[in-house]
């Protein structure tokens, strides 16, 4: 419906105005490189906080298998060594020298496998860090790093459907 009166002409000029502003700001507001880089980061933050979730299991299983490892290790050596006491009296000493070197080993295996995990979650804590302080110092160039991580998750993701295919056609 158009509007005749001058007054009513002014009030739909007025109207309009009023929504174009309201639009440009939801514009600004959607492009705004802060609030461009702050949705990066958060992406960014979500995808390190997945991968970190995604790390952990696989540090518990490397420390279960060297922990398995280091065990069975020492068993395989105590047994070894009770069977030559029981043949020879005089490897008494080396059955005990044995055993102590065993469970060394087992203890340096649980002490690397704890500094390993300490260290892995103490640097994907710094990537973190140094990444948030990078997005803040170069909104650009942290769009750009969301891009590339988002890449990189296509490709791992096409990589381990890919895998999933080929298990699966040697399985047939």
């Amino acid at each position: 419906m158009t509007s005749t009166t001058p007054d009513e002409i002014r009030a739909d000029i007025e109207a309009t105005r009023a929504q174009l502003g309201h639009d440009l700001d939801e514009l600004s507001d959607r492009v705004s490189p802060h609030k461009v880089a702050g949705r990066t980061a958060a992406g960014v933050k979500e995808k390190v906080a997945g991968a970190g979730s995604a790390l952990k299991p696989k540090l518990d299983e490397a420390t279960l298998r060297a922990r398995g490892s280091a065990g069975h290790a020492a068993a395989v050596a105590q047994e070894t060594a009770h069977r030559q006491l029981d043949a020879h009296p005089q490897v008494a000493d080396a059955l005990h020298r044995t055993t102590a070197t065993a469970g060394s080993a087992v203890t340096i295996g649980r002490e690397k496998a704890t500094q390993t995990a300490t260290a892995g979650r103490a640097k994907a804590g710094a990537l973190v860090t140094a990444g948030r302080d990078r997005a803040r110092e170069n909104p650009r160039a942290a769009g750009s790093a969301a891009g590339g991580a988002a890449v990189l998750g296509v490709v791992a993701a096409l990589v381990a459907r890919r895998r999933r295919r080929r298990r699966r056609a040697g399985d047939i």
